[in-house]
């Protein structure tokens, strides 16, 4: 995994972030808008797409789940970077 501590701009792989006893693992989705929405794209995860932003965590979190076969829960961060 990569370094601990908060996301860098750019940065599309996951993190292992401590918060005091507990390892949350960040996922970071650069998101493009096009002509029919925004797709999303996880670095080393793959790439979806969602009419607007307010599905876009959701869609991440099923992208994700799909991808790893892990279960996406509170332990897992995800960002939404529009670029």
């Amino acid at each position: 995994m990569g370094a601990s501590g908060p996301a860098r701009p750019g940065q599309d792989t996951p993190l292992a972030v401590s918060h005091a006893d507990t390892v949350s693992i960040e996922y970071t989705a650069s998101a493009i808008l096009t002509e029919h929405g925004w797709t999303l794209r996880v670095e080393g995860v793959g790439v979806t797409s969602v009419r607007s932003l307010d599905g876009a965590e959701r869609a991440v979190r099923d992208m994700i789940e799909t991808a790893t076969g892990v279960t996406t829960s509170d332990a897992v961060i995800i960002r939404i970077i529009p670029r």
